[in-house]
């Protein structure tokens, strides 16, 4: 919608404000049905009378998808490709964290953001940008890609080694702290698991992660 990058940042926090309404509408309505026990074990009681299920503790939660596609529509660069397109990935995910809290100040409760866990999503968003932005659609997405890439991840086959990506998606992890983030490792890149754990756990900012074929 615009490769401003000002403009851009602007469309964005117009489009969370959009969402925060719509999680409030939802907050109101789980409220009211915890009230009216129509979510009977929500609505039901642990020792001395205190609620299962605590609506006000919750987090509100803003996942994502796309950002190295972002910043290739306004950089001309993957997010691993070079330094300035790395940290416009890094400015984008701090303005919508600001936003979080902002929101979060004004409505008196706890918005966070983290990554998108649906496989769907990544392709019905591709899919509707190329409904409606054929063309620029089409100049984002890698030969290879069926779809989006997930959140604030790099496209899978980026050249780069793994213990950089590690390095740099623990960046991300920081900004979105709070939130849930997963950092997949495939066996066929980890030739020393013990090796690659201490790394991750001792020399990252990674918040999860996990193995995969």
């Amino acid at each position: 919608m615009s490769k401003d990058q000002d403009k851009f940042l602007e469309i964005l926090r117009e489009k969370m404000d959009i969402c925060s309404l719509i999680f409030k509408k939802k907050y109101d309505i789980i409220e009211k049905r915890l009230k009216s026990k129509h979510l009977p074990l929500c609505s039901s009681s642990i020792k001395n009378h205190e609620p299962l299920f605590k609506l006000e503790n919750q987090n509100l939660a803003f996942n994502f998808v796309g950002l190295n596609e972002t910043v290739k529509f306004l950089s001309h660069y993957e997010l691993h490709e070079n330094a300035d397109a790395f940290n416009l990935g890094k400015k984008i995910l701090q303005e919508m964290k600001n936003h979080c809290e902002e929101i979060g100040q004004k409505e008196g409760k706890r918005f966070v953001l983290q990554e998108n866990l649906s496989n769907k999503v990544l392709i019905r968003f591709k899919r509707l940008d190329l409904k409606h932005f054929p063309e620029t659609t089409k100049l984002l997405l890698n030969a290879k890609s069926a779809f989006y890439t997930n959140s604030a991840h790099f496209r899978k086959n980026s050249e780069i080694t793994l213990t950089k990506r590690i390095s740099q998606q623990g960046e991300f992890h920081e900004i979105m702290k709070n939130g849930l983030n997963i950092e997949e490792v495939s066996l066929r890149e980890a030739q020393n698991l013990q090796e690659l754990t201490k790394i991750i756990c001792e020399g990252s900012n990674i918040a999860c992660f996990r193995f995969i074929p």
